[in-house]
């Protein structure tokens, strides 16, 4: 009878694994972002804009974004994280290596947001895949106390380069 119930007991908790190894990945899990992982481009009349996000680790991308002029000058730079930590994902930003603020997903799949209410500018930070090869990022916030928005779209950089 105790063997009985032994192999019962394995065979339940031999079936929970199987269907937890197949049940589908959690929207809010990082590994949902992994299609913003890569080198992607947006170009403006003021010049290019350079955006790279590579995994870390299971729990963290990386991301670094350069602006650079039409004269070829850099004119922004700013790290970034998106880490996932007990359940929560978190966008922290640092511009310029100096100002630093972390905001908290609020949705995913193929667009996600990321929210800060306290933050002046930017508080609020989507990106939205449009395809294979095409990346919409938008940020949101206050600026000399009115609203101001700016939109990106981007191309994924398919040949190798040196910015980063």
């Amino acid at each position: 009878m105790k063997n009985k119930s032994i192999i019962c007991g394995a065979c339940i908790l031999y079936s929970l694994s199987i269907i937890s190894a197949c049940a589908p990945e959690r929207k809010d899990s990082i590994k949902s972002l992994k299609w913003m992982l890569g080198k992607w481009e947006s170009h403006s009349e003021d010049g290019v804009l350079i955006e790279e996000w590579t995994k870390a680790n299971d729990s963290t991308f990386i991301g670094h974004a350069i602006s650079i002029s039409n004269d070829g000058d850099t004119t922004f730079s700013e790290i970034s994280n998106i880490k996932e930590r007990a359940g929560t994902i978190t966008y922290e930003l640092a511009v310029n290596e100096i100002d630093t603020a972390e905001f908290v997903m609020t949705q995913n799949d193929t667009d996600c947001v990321f929210e800060n209410e306290e933050n002046d500018y930017p508080k609020l930070i989507a990106y939205k895949k449009q395809g294979k090869d095409s990346l919409y990022a938008k940020i949101e916030g206050e600026v000399d106390g009115s609203n101001s928005k700016e939109e990106f779209t981007y191309v994924k950089i398919k040949k190798k380069s040196s910015i980063f």
